[in-house]
């Protein structure tokens, strides 16, 4: 595959980023996890929105959604008809709540009675409470914005009750969790809040956080999350909501060296556009080179510090990558495993940052 998709990348000489779509890779993976796992995945569309995504997952047997905004709840209703979405934002516009309503979403999350009184304005088959966890040790931590504790999830749930056909709890233990355990700490608490409540539970959500692989970093497998997760369903229905774990490597991000200054590279994109999540996970990409004259790597590299295309200096990627020493102006880099909010948190800083998205097929 690398040989065809390097040829096609020459023939095309993309002089703008391109955002590469593996339908195959990401059906693939969802067709495993969902196999693995003892209940309803919810893929996050805040990870990645594209259609082409939204339908390899589909493929892979993903029926349900867990949307953060009418937007994407749009998106997913026009796309997939027949999606089960939950709007799983916890804190919502009382309009967005009504508008999902229409789009026929009748799962909500809350995290306080005021949220759940606006919930209440429709009819929700389904009321989530959002529990707040303590501050982990997820590559990036989730604690802080969403969630109550235990004592004022159990008194959402007691006022709940009476109002839904089917309620529920759920966490988040943070992004690129590398540890089972913290999934199973996590559903003790939610078991607790369940308990103090007096009132049934019929849901656990276990939320995101399943981490992807990076460079230099192999997580544990997901096999090994949804051992410690069934261990603890004790008869519930059990739901998740991964996005990295899904689609992280069902992507390539291909830029261009647009100038090379001593042991810095210039590239057509930066941390305004594909290559944010670099710096803010801590992770970085497997990267490689496609020479524009045809020849192949040489073997000698060099750590060269990596620059976006703005005017801003802090348009850089924190770590230097090892790289070709050859390696020149109009030679392509091609960035693996970007599947995971590289295209979704692309800004229009200094009007640049736009992209092209690229199936392969293959």
């Amino acid at each position: 595959m690398t040989a065809t998709f390097d040829s096609m990348i020459r023939d095309l000489r993309p002089a703008d980023p391109l955002e590469i779509v593996f339908p195959d890779r990401i059906s693939n993976q969802a067709r495993r996890m969902v196999g693995l796992f003892p209940g309803s995945m919810l893929y996050a569309v805040k990870c990645n929105p594209k259609p082409q995504m939204l339908t390899a997952l589909w493929q892979g047997g993903i029926r349900h959604f867990d949307a953060a905004s009418i937007e994407e709840i749009a998106l997913v209703r026009g796309l997939l008809p027949d999606a089960v979405i939950a709007f799983m934002n916890p804190v919502k516009p009382r309009a967005h709540i009504g508008a999902a309503w229409e789009l026929g979403v009748t799962i909500f999350a809350v995290d306080s009675q005021a949220e759940l009184d606006k919930v209440l304005t429709v009819s929700p088959e389904t009321v989530i409470v959002r529990l707040a966890l303590p501050k982990g040790a997820a590559g990036r931590d989730q604690s802080g914005k969403f969630g109550v504790p235990v004592e004022q999830a159990a008194d959402v749930l007691r006022r709940a009750r009476p109002h839904v056909r089917r309620l529920g709890l759920t966490f988040h233990v943070g992004s690129q969790c590398a540890d089972p355990a913290a999934y199973a700490h996590a559903m003790e608490l939610a078991a607790q809040a369940e308990l103090l409540s007096g009132v049934g539970v019929d849901v656990v959500d276990v939320g995101g956080g399943f981490p992807a692989a990076y460079l230099g970093y192999q997580p544990p497998d997901f096999a090994d999350f949804v051992a410690a997760i069934r261990a603890r369903a004790t008869g519930k229905d059990v739901w998740c909501e991964p996005g990295r774990a899904l689609v992280a490597g069902g992507e390539a991000l291909v830029t261009q060296v647009v100038g090379r200054k001593n042991d810095s590279l210039f590239l057509n994109d930066g941390i305004y556009g594909g290559l944010s999540p670099d710096p803010l996970t801590g992770h970085r990409y497997l990267a490689r080179t496609i020479k524009a004259d045809g020849a192949g790597e040489t073997a000698r590299t060099y750590p060269f510090r990596l620059f976006g295309p703005t005017c801003d200096s802090w348009d850089c990627l924190p770590l230097p990558y090892d790289l070709p020493e050859d390696i020149a102006e109009g030679d392509w880099i091609v960035f693996e495993g970007t599947g995971a909010y590289a295209g979704a948190l692309r800004t229009r800083f200094n009007g640049m940052g736009s992209a092209k998205t690229l199936i392969f097929a293959g």
